[in-house]
């Protein structure tokens, strides 16, 4: 489940203002299907697919390719990183992302965190 491509329905939180992602959107999956199978929830990495969110430091955008299942260029909004409950996520995965774009993804995370 690493690095694939679904459908999530963010829930809005309560205090929810701004910027915080929600409702039905692109995400991908960021925990390995060893840690995926023993838990009822999940990482996602939201998307969005407002091109101009790249302003925001910890963005990348994955374009659409033969793999990935998406049909329009997406941001994903590494400084994002959810925990979902499985329940949430729509299955089966639209696609993969490939290697090269999962290290991208990785990255944005990693440096949203500070590693």
């Amino acid at each position: 489940m690493r690095g694939s491509v679904v459908w999530v329905n963010l829930p809005t939180p309560r205090t929810a203002r701004g910027h915080v992602q929600s409702g039905r959107r692109i995400g991908v999956i960021l925990q390995n299907p060893a840690t995926f199978a023993a838990l009822p929830v999940v990482l996602v990495v939201p998307g969005t697919s407002r091109l101009d969110a790249l302003r925001f430091p910890h963005t990348v955008q994955i374009d659409p390719d033969s793999t990935n299942g998406l049909r329009t260029a997406t941001v994903l909004l590494g400084f994002q990183v959810q925990v979902v409950d499985k329940a949430i996520i729509e299955l089966p995965a639209l696609g993969n992302l490939s290697a090269a774009d999962l290290v991208r993804v990785e990255n944005v995370v990693k440096a949203a965190l500070g590693f």
